[in-house]
């Protein structure tokens, strides 16, 4: 894919300027991004392994609360 490659290239020259800018975060998302897809990329992989929407609900809940400093457990309704 030429686009990933281009991405690729676009990232490495900036990476000298990301401790500067104190973008390390966003350049992590980004590398998150393009490892594992987008949030829908993940959505769609979900609904085509399980054909099943409280799947695809229990995915984006799990995700949302992610790296959230969420005291207990979350429940995810059966």
């Amino acid at each position: 894919m030429e686009e990933r490659s281009l991405l690729n290239e676009l990232l490495e020259f900036v990476a000298s300027e990301v401790d500067d800018f104190g973008t390390q975060r966003e350049m992590a998302h980004i590398e998150r991004i393009m490892r594992e897809g987008t949030g829908a990329d993940r959505q769609l992989a979900v609904w085509q392994r399980t054909q099943d929407i409280k799947a695809v609900v229990d995915q984006i809940v799990a995700e949302t609360y992610e790296g959230l400093n969420v005291s207990g457990s979350v429940a995810v309704a059966s």
